[in-house]
């Protein structure tokens, strides 16, 4: 099995990983309903908000300290938190207690904590692979969260609702294992270098640190890309959903020997979400071999095309056939892009400063996520064929600005390669 090729420290933290987005998947999905239900839509939005916010801040501090103190501290320590918010989560859900001022305390609690760990735990994993097994690794790593992922929503979906003190009470003890594998099972992988350890204060380290990283226009560039791409993979879960739900004409197919399946807009974008995962879960191992045989950026540009063109056809069409297939072509762009961009991205950013990339490289993340969110508002404006043209408009600036990235990166690669012969 694939799994095993890894090193041992990638195994053990991919194997964490999946406990905590299996777990994350169960919870986080559902907070805005749980919070509607208590303090009304707006109060819960403003919360997540504050929530999301928390979130970019730590993982820009965890970031830095982690390339300051090292990895595992900062993981021992992140991990903890997380198992300490969700046992003060099923305290405010149980039945001595109900307390949804308590849950949000400790929902930031939690954000902070993962705000710690996500730059630290993507920093480790480069520092113990390889750019030969970097593609496997993190092939492996998007097959493990897409199956936490469905399995998480799953249970979630199913207890939530009807048990969710006791859903916390065996999440707190799941959330423990991950922080005895840390504490125990894995080596640290980081010596800071001395130079970054000179006392400052904080701000002045965290500008003088992130001053850097954007002055990096290898990285920028390929930052630009990044929020790009993610503001278009967005879209799934905002203009196209809403659109599908206002659009889509309620249909019923008939399968052979189950008749009657009724299909509206809703359950269309939940194909589409299933069918996603199914594609992700079953063509891996492909994938793994066609990145092994062929050149890495003629295949990362191939899956950008697939996935552009697959979303730009899902957002005009309104044929149940036409979006299952357009479906299948960006699930499989997505499959061949997401692990050769996450190895392109271990290549070009500076050892010292690993996880401070990582958190900028998050940071990307959340403001394609706030852009997504914005093409609900542009879609009424100008129409799903307007939404499909922009989609290819911002599918070819992508790919523009991943190539110039990688220019700059093979340019200043090779310049330090002859200064040192």
């Amino acid at each position: 099995m694939v799994f095993f090729q890894l090193h041992k420290s990638i195994q053990l933290r991919l194997a964490s990983s999946f406990l905590a987005i299996s777990v994350g998947s169960m919870i986080f999905p559902f907070m805005a309903i749980y919070f509607s239900n208590y303090v009304g839509g707006v109060l819960a939005g403003i919360l997540l908000l504050i929530n999301t916010i928390i979130s970019i801040i730590t993982t820009l501090y965890g970031g830095y300290l982690s390339d300051r103190i090292g990895r595992k501290r900062i993981l021992v320590f992140g991990e903890a938190l997380i198992a300490i918010s969700f046992a003060f989560m099923a305290l405010a859900n149980s039945p001595i207690l109900s307390s949804v001022w308590l849950t949000f305390i400790m929902m930031l609690l939690n954000s902070f904590g993962n705000g710690l760990i996500r730059p630290a735990s993507d920093a480790m994993l480069i520092d113990v692979s390889t750019p030969e097994n970097r593609k496997l690794m993190y092939s492996v790593s998007y097959w493990i969260t897409n199956l936490s992922v469905m399995i998480g929503s799953i249970i979630g979906g199913l207890f939530f609702k009807t048990h969710l003190f006791e859903m916390f009470l065996a999440i707190t003890f799941i959330s423990l294992i991950p922080f005895v594998i840390v504490t125990f099972f894995i080596s640290e992988s980081f010596k800071p270098n001395v130079e970054t350890l000179k006392e400052k204060s904080v701000l002045t380290n965290l500008y003088i640190s992130y001053k850097k990283i954007i002055n990096d226009r290898v990285f920028m560039f390929f930052t630009y890309a990044s929020i790009l791409l993610y503001s278009i993979m967005n879209q799934i879960t905002n203009y196209i959903a809403v659109r599908l739900d206002q659009e889509f004409p309620k249909m019923q197919i008939n399968l052979w020997k189950l008749n009657d399946i009724y299909i509206d807009g809703l359950r269309m974008v939940s194909i589409i979400n299933v069918e996603n995962t199914i594609v992700v879960l079953v063509f891996s191992i492909m994938s793994i071999k066609l990145l092994k045989k062929y050149n890495a950026d003629s295949i990362f540009y191939l899956g950008i095309i697939l996935f552009v063109g697959g979303i730009s056809i899902v957002t005009i069409s309104k044929s149940f056939w036409v979006i299952l297939v357009a479906a299948l072509i960006f699930s499989i762009g997505e499959l061949l892009y997401v692990p050769t961009r996450q190895a392109l991205l271990a290549d070009i950013v500076h050892e010292q400063a690993r996880s401070s990339y990582m958190a900028m490289n998050s940071l990307s993340i959340q403001i394609g996520r706030i852009s997504g969110s914005l093409g609900i508002i542009l879609g009424a404006i100008i129409g799903s064929w307007g939404m499909s043209a922009l989609y290819i408009v911002l599918g070819i600036a992508t790919i523009l600005l991943f190539k110039k990235s990688m220019r700059l990166y093979k340019y200043h690669k090779s310049k330090y390669e002859l200064s040192n012969l």
